[in-house]
């Protein structure tokens, strides 16, 4: 039976105090910047293309201290690249006190029509967003201590698991709103291009503001039961097939 609801924010609170009941200055995590995580993606069992995850920096941010550069990548290659070209680049800039977003931006190619979303995060409750580069900014409330969607994969990569807990975390994408509620199952292994790796199974149910589900954003990640809490593999349902993000490369 899954346990109570936990949310990551209370999590993150205790990891950034220090064995001694001091605040520390930043959280520890397990990634560092250099972190190059490669994957094949594949379509309903076909290879379609590839994808990474970089910690590309630390660099300062408007508000002051330092933040890590986070890019995710993605894009189709061979026969299903040259049906349909895209690309796709997702980067946010996270927080290293407090694992929290400052900015976050989605730059997408589809056959040559390129799109910039960015979402600003302005205070704890509140962001701006730009659903194209040249639309004006829309500013509106969010709940607080939200992630992006890239953001949150790392912010989960710190924290300890335990089986059956449900990590609640709400999470802003654009103009669209949730709440995902991570339950996790135990370690279980997992066939992957570094080998056969126990990692933990993360399935995030998530719903809107008014706590209606959301169907069509279902997803499962699993992360590796050790020190390095790498995504070893992400699968997610699409309308036609399910596509898969499966490591098979690491460096830095």
């Amino acid at each position: 039976m899954p346990g109570r609801l936990i949310p990551v924010v209370i999590l993150l609170a205790a990891l950034k105090a220090s064995p001694q009941g001091q605040s520390r200055s930043e959280i520890p995590v397990p990634f560092h910047v250099g972190e190059v995580l490669t994957y094949d993606v594949t379509w309903s069992s076909l290879t379609a293309g590839t994808a990474t995850l970089t910690v590309k920096d630390r660099r300062p941010i408007a508000h002051g201290g330092l933040a890590y550069d986070i890019v995710g990548e993605g894009k189709l290659t061979g026969l299903f690249d040259q049906l349909y070209h895209v690309y796709y680049k997702a980067e946010s800039l996270l927080d290293t006190r407090a694992l929290q977003p400052s900015i976050f931006t989605v730059y997408s190619d589809e056959r040559g029509r390129t799109t910039l979303r960015t979402t600003r995060f302005l205070s704890s409750t509140s962001v701006e967003y730009e659903p194209t580069a040249s639309a004006p900014p829309v500013k509106y409330s969010i709940p607080a201590l939200s992630q992006d969607p890239l953001s949150a994969i790392y912010v989960m990569r710190a924290i300890a698991f335990k089986p059956g807990q449900v990590l609640v975390m709400p999470v802003v994408d654009g103009s669209d709103v949730y709440n995902a509620k991570w339950l996790v199952s135990a370690p279980e292994t997992v066939t992957t291009g570094l080998g056969a790796i126990s990692a933990w199974r993360l399935t995030p149910t998530l719903v809107d503001a008014r706590g209606k589900p959301i169907t069509n954003r279902q997803a499962t990640i699993w992360m590796s039961d050790d020190a390095r809490r790498l995504p070893v593999k992400l699968q997610a349902a699409l309308g036609v097939g399910s596509v898969s993000l499966t490591l098979v490369r690491t460096s830095g």
